[in-house]
């Protein structure tokens, strides 16, 4: 459980999809192996705050956390805690129930990981380093009767660098600045700068129209969203948890994608659930 206090944080769309697809039922998922046809990408982290992140995530083992780091770091996570979940689940711990590094991509044992599952948190890293994904409250299941609909708790996150913290002189590193009054870009080759320039904050965006949000499972098509009934896409992944995209979205009051880009590769993708 997290109880520290959290710092303050239209062109053609190859993802949209149609009212009709929309209203598609999309039936049941057999509980089954699925092999998975799609190749899987790791990424590099940070671990210094394993043992923190042993902490909160007591039901992993400390193997699976050196192996497979999660995406969020202790900080992010207590960020999105404070200002983001329901105040029914501050006090709750964190579950890693699907991680594409350490479980693979094969969507069938995402279905089987997330089964029984409400509430949840996703978690894309692009292959640009960028972090961002949603919380949504209902299950990720292909049943249309259980397509995420009405909820004023959902929310869209991404992960940011402080404006102020993005450039620093650092001594030793001559190569990047000779004087004190020289800065060093975090996203200057080269040494990991960008750790030691930045502090990263999280920026949360609440649903502000719960009758038009949806959230879908597509298992056809191997796909999530989470955004407006008009189509837009918030966040949305696809093809093996590999690709991605996000769109500004009105339901969410997010003017701008949460990414650089509109669509994106994705390197690693997890879904967080809780439990007293």
């Amino acid at each position: 459980m997290f109880t520290s206090n959290a710092l303050m944080i239209n062109r053609v769309n190859p993802f949209h999809f149609s009212d009709t697809e929309q209203d598609d039922d999309y039936g049941f998922f057999l509980d089954e192996d699925v092999d998975s046809d799609c190749d899987s990408l790791s990424s590099d982290h940070d671990t210094s705050d394993l043992d923190a992140l042993a902490a909160q995530l007591p039901n992993e083992p400390s193997e699976s956390l050196r192996s497979s780091p999660p995406i969020l770091s202790v900080f992010m996570v207590e960020q999105i805690s404070n200002l983001g979940l329901p105040s029914s689940l501050q006090d709750h711990m964190w579950n890693r129930l699907y991680s594409s590094s350490r479980d693979g991509d094969s969507f069938g044992t995402f279905m089987r990981k997330v089964r029984g599952f409400s509430c949840t948190l996703v978690v894309a890293m692009t292959s640009r380093g960028e972090i961002m994904g949603g919380f949504t409250t209902a299950p990720w299941s292909g049943r249309k009767k259980e397509q995420g609909t009405s909820s004023s708790e959902s929310f869209l996150f991404k992960v940011g660098l402080s404006a102020k913290e993005q450039s620093c002189f650092i001594p030793g590193f001559e190569p990047y600045g000779k004087s004190p009054t020289t800065t060093v870009l975090g996203a200057h080759h080269g040494p990991s700068l960008s750790s030691i320039c930045s502090e990263e904050y999280v920026s949360v965006y609440r649903c502000q129209e719960a009758d038009q949000y949806t959230q879908t499972c597509h298992i056809g098509n191997k796909r999530l969203t989470i955004g407006g009934k008009d189509g837009s896409l918030g966040f949305c992944v696809s093809d093996c948890f590999s690709r991605g995209c996000t769109s500004p979205c009105d339901v969410y009051g997010t003017s701008s994608p949460l990414a650089s880009s509109e669509n994106f590769d994705i390197v690693e993708f997890e879904v967080y659930g809780f439990s007293i």
